[in-house]
């Protein structure tokens, strides 16, 4: 089991790419990047199973446990789903090696708990703190990560769960992922944020050329970076 989406292998230090993609030192359409680009349109053409885009994604756990599918390229807050339809399933988890250089495949991207947060002008204040205050509580949080499967926060919580000790031998080296921060620039068009690209070719959306994509991505990025500073 791994999520794709996730997998920019092109830079290690996640935050450094976003940086780069503000600047310009990194575009998306750049011969680095292109690699990219050409392995979501393999991922997501030849390595899907047929009609995948039509089944749920409450179904696809089903699926997984039931043998249907070899691999469930997912995240870890499914691992819950995929045991509560087959206790015994035995199963792994792997980070997508998406490169073909092995040193960029040591890595685990990623995020950790959500975070909350009380809105300051909140008129239950009192009440949203204790239950911060509740959920906090060792055992409270210990069970809710093992219920959701996601990587802990707090130094209390531990790994108990099947995911939580499949994904632990990865965590020395893991990077918080892309998503977290990226923030697209005021005026950038829909195709701006490649992180997604794997889901924008063909079945899944309309795009079926790997260089077309990734240009068009780099133009809806600079559209927005063109307005900075109006």
């Amino acid at each position: 089991m791994a999520h794709f989406r996730r997998c920019l292998w092109i830079a290690p230090d996640q935050a450094a790419l976003v940086e780069g993609l503000w600047t310009g030192d990194i575009k998306w359409d750049d011969e680095e990047t292109m690699e990219l680009w050409e392995k979501y349109k393999i991922y997501a053409q030849e390595m899907l199973e047929p009609g995948a885009s039509g089944i749920a994604g409450d179904a696809a756990p089903a699926r997984f446990a039931a043998g249907d599918v070899a691999m469930y390229p997912i995240g870890n807050w499914s691992a819950e789903a995929i045991e509560a339809v087959e206790p015994e399933f035995e199963w792994g988890y792997i980070p997508f090696p998406g490169s073909d250089n092995a040193e960029d495949n040591q890595y685990l991207f990623g995020k950790y708990d959500m975070g909350w947060m009380i809105n300051a002008n909140t008129p239950n204040e009192e009440a949203a703190l204790l239950f911060l205050e509740e959920f906090s509580e060792p055992d409270n949080y210990q069970e809710f990560v093992n219920a959701v499967g996601f990587i802990p926060t707090q130094p209390t919580a531990m790994l108990e769960t099947q995911i939580g000790q499949e994904v632990a031998p990865y965590l020395e080296n893991f990077r918080v992922g892309f998503e977290q921060f990226w923030v697209a620039p005021k005026g950038a068009g829909q195709w701006a944020n490649g992180s997604q690209g794997a889901s924008w070719f063909q079945p899944f959306n309309e795009w079926d050329d790997a260089a077309a994509l990734a240009a068009q991505a780099q133009a809806d990025l600079q559209a927005g970076l063109d307005t900075l500073g109006q």
